[in-house]
């Protein structure tokens, strides 16, 4: 009973780990859409190209041994040839190769904190490789158009609703906890020069603008 407790639990913190950020959709903020991509590979998942584990090949246990110092070499040819050390290197190693036909990523959101404060890192994705092709599905924010950076939006959408999400009073209101997200999250940027944005209007729905 206690395993199975144990797994129900381990299940539920996988879930809320990997689909958390869907907690927007019912939040002040406005709401995702997909962006679509179909070409060569050129995403990752999230830091490499989409990839796989397979065991290493004897040639691989010879590079090994070759990249090795002499000191060590000597050292496990006290133990055992130079043949069964590639031999066993093979058998209990792997390595990471392309995906070429077929594989399936899926990339929750990316964050971290810093000093107290959410960071985002990257925006939720599904990525299908087939045969040399990547259908890559981007996750962003379905916000206000600007003519400012697109990019800098993302970010302050996701560190905004994080700040909501994780550190405001979760027995208030919505229109409460918005209000305790502005003072602890500035939407304001720019500079002296071409002047600042307030961002919060293009990432709230509608009638939380106010």
């Amino acid at each position: 009973m206690k395993k199975l407790i144990k797994y129900f639990k381990a299940k539920i913190s996988n879930f809320k780990y990997n689909w958390g950020y869907l907690g927007v959709l019912n939040s002040p903020f406005v709401g995702l859409k997909l962006k679509w991509y179909f070409g060569k590979i050129r995403y990752g998942t999230p830091y490499f190209f989409p990839r796989k584990c397979v065991k290493c090949s004897f040639e691989d246990g010879v590079k090994a041994w070759d990249k090795m110092n002499v000191i060590s070499q000597e050292f496990y040819l006290r133990q055992q040839s130079k043949e069964s050390w590639i031999k066993n290197y093979a058998k209990t190693h792997t390595k990471t190769v392309p995906i070429k036909y077929f594989g399936f990523d899926y990339t929750t959101l990316g964050w971290k904190t810093k000093w107290g404060d959410y960071r985002f890192e990257w925006s939720p994705s599904i990525s299908i490789v087939i045969f040399g092709k990547q259908l890559f599905i981007t996750i962003i924010p379905k916000m206000g158009k600007t003519p400012e950076d697109t990019r800098i939006m993302v970010d302050i959408y996701w560190e905004a609703y994080l700040t909501y999400k994780y550190r405001t009073n979760k027995t208030k209101s919505k229109y409460e906890r918005l209000e305790q997200t502005m003072k602890l999250y500035s939407c304001t940027w720019g500079n002296d020069e071409r002047g600042y944005t307030n961002y919060y209007p293009l990432i709230l729905k509608n009638k939380y603008v106010k």
